[in-house]
């Protein structure tokens, strides 16, 4: 936190020096370009040789104020937008899911074996936690991990290099502030590049390297021998013959230049990532790999980078007039992009993958540095789901209340009853949240955790009718228990987290499944956490006193207050709150 501020102000006062820099030199662009053709005007009075002496000294002086003019502007940007990443840092230590970034919506899935249940996706989800990464690809890498355990090696080395990257908390906000104006259109838009399309008068415009040259030289010699006028004349026909050339092309080439008309403007943030991960020498094998794509890719990159400021350049009226009076430039940056598109297919793939890894191990860096009391988790290899926690708490609640909590072969199954908002739903989303960040390479929250690898979730928590697929909640209840018997059968792996299961049907009916589930469930030597109220159902812990523990959430009342511990305790819970609930309600019983 206090990091955070003290970076902040030096921002704040940053920006507003490049601020200020940045109006000076708006000011003397605006004054260059006005005084610059009052100047002219009257040149023209005087000798060829003024204006010739003039003109390319002026057009110097113009050229790098506009690209002194264009640095500072992109100082100022840059400021404002690690401004923008510092702020956001602030806020979710406040508020924790008031993150600005993507919440993962597009990747919410109902049917899926854990992430609807564990609050994966979407406003308020785990994704929308961790998540700082502005390109679809970073986006969809990280859903793919919060989603697919990784194994204990790829877990390993991507916790080393969350580490290294914990340590440089500058580095990150510098590769965020970059990536910050990226949307998901500008990201397409690079990987989808179309090929160029055949020009008509191809044969001229491959005279026009040598060809350009020699119109500027005689352009020159023209108003320096001839004098102004004759120079104008040999300057205005060859503009109209490039002009010409550009017209026959017209057609075909703005329909082109439509399709990739922010090329430019979206390659800088790209480009500045890019440097920014080079510039660094990377210890850990995951940044190494993942810097790897980019190593040689400076030239190809700085190449296209030239291509797209000569498409730019069309923009600039001023620059246009000049440039087009030696060739046709805009469709000469056609055929080098073409030429650039065959030598480089897939350049802009690798490069975006290699960003994409960047950003999903600047999400898990940022987490272990904002709560440097999580720790990193031990992942182990056994034969049946283990896990051991010590001080272990939900990782969206701000001051979690934590427990202790194991699974072993005394526990397989683990009973847990509790009144009303004691905190049963809580516990089984705090192991199955801080499984699926052990997974990801990500510290978790806990004091201390160590767990199997590989552990497959599935989850019967919040079921829910749906209109659009015809199904009542029973029934959706049922398709979910289908999932889970099938998990039972073919996944040793598996990990059930239930709460409260076959609330859609009668007491009885739902006392005979849930019975006959945990059956199936002691069979096949499964791994399960099931929430319930219902006392009838610890009974089975006596049967199998080996395999089955009961646990229990309890609560106080107080002058008609009711307080919660939402502490874990071994055995069962014999009070319940309901009938209290229920008269705060206003009910009379």
């Amino acid at each position: 936190m206090i990091k955070y501020t003290q970076k902040k102000n030096q921002l704040e006062n940053q920006l507003l020096t490049a601020k200020d820099t940045f109006n000076r030199f708006s000011n003397a662009r605006l004054a260059l370009l006005l005084g610059g053709f009052v100047i002219l005007y009257f040149l023209f009075g005087w000798t060829a040789v003024a204006v010739m002496v003039f003109i390319p000294s002026w057009l110097t002086v113009f050229y790098y104020l506009v690209r002194a003019h264009d640095a500072s502007d992109a100082n100022k940007q840059r400021l404002s937008q690690e401004l923008e990443v510092i702020d956001n840092e602030l806020m979710m230590i406040e508020v924790p899911l008031a993150n600005r970034y993507d919440s993962g919506a597009a990747f919410q899935n109902e049917l899926h074996p854990f992430s609807s249940d564990l609050d994966v996706f979407g406003p308020g989800s785990l994704f929308g936690f961790v998540n700082r990464c502005a390109t679809m690809g970073g986006r969809a890498l990280l859903a793919k991990r919060l989603l697919t355990p990784l194994l204990k090696p790829e877990i390993e080395e991507i916790q080393i290099a969350v580490l290294e990257l914990k340590a440089m908390d500058s580095w990150r906000s510098g590769l965020q502030a970059g990536l910050l104006p990226v949307t998901s259109e500008d990201t397409e838009t690079l990987k989808a590049i179309p090929m160029p399309p055949a020009l008509k008068a191809e044969f001229l415009l491959r005279l026009y390297p040598l060809l350009s040259w020699l119109l500027g030289i005689l352009i020159v010699c023209v108003f320096w021998t001839q004098g102004a006028e004759t120079g104008l004349v040999v300057f205005f026909t060859a503009l109209g013959l490039n002009y010409a050339i550009v017209g026959l092309n017209k057609k075909i080439s703005d329909a082109y230049f439509i399709k990739i008309s922010h090329i430019h403007r979206n390659l800088k943030q790209y480009k500045t990532a890019v440097k920014h991960i080079k510039e660094y020498a990377w210890q850990s094998s995951a940044c190494i790999n993942y810097a790897a794509a980019l190593l040689h890719k400076t030239e190809p990159l700085e190449q296209f980078e030239a291509i797209a400021k000569s498409l730019e350049m069309r923009q600039n009226q001023v620059a246009a007039l000049f440039l087009y009076a030696v060739s046709p430039f805009d469709l000469l940056a056609l055929a080098k992009l073409k030429k650039w598109l065959s030598e480089h297919p897939t350049f802009f793939e690798e490069m975006l993958r290699s960003i994409a890894g960047f950003e999903y191990l600047t999400s898990l860096a940022t987490l272990a540095y904002n709560h440097p009391e999580w720790s990193m988790p031990d992942v182990i290899q056994t034969e049946k789901p283990r896990l051991r926690a010590r001080e272990i708490g939900h990782p969206l609640i701000k001051k979690a209340v934590v427990n202790d909590y194991n699974i072993d072969n005394t526990n397989a199954l683990s009973l847990i009853t509790g009144s009303n908002m004691s905190g049963k739903s809580t516990f089984l989303r705090t192991l199955g949240l801080n499984t699926i960040l052990a997974y990801t390479g990500s510290v978790v929250a806990a004091k201390e955790m160590q767990l199997s690898e590989g552990i497959l979730l599935y989850t019967y928590m919040r079921i829910k009718d749906s209109l659009l697929q015809n199904a009542s909640t029973f029934k959706a209840e049922i398709d979910r228990l289908s999932m889970l018997i099938k998990a039972i059968k073919s996944e040793p792996q598996a990990l059930l987290l239930v709460d409260e299961m076959l609330r859609g049907t009668n007491s009885e009916d739902k006392l005979k499944g849930s019975m006959a589930f945990m059956e199936s469930i002691i069979a096949a030597k499964t791994t399960a956490l099931i929430a319930t109220h219902d006392l009838r159902m610890t009974d089975i812990a006596e049967k199998y006193p080996d395999l089955i523990k009961n646990y229990f959430f309890e609560y106080q009342s107080e002058n008609n207050e009711l307080r919660f511990d939402y502490k874990i305790k071994p055995g069962i819970c014999q009070s319940f709150n309901a009938t209290e609930l229920l008269r705060m309600a206003g009910l009379i019983l």
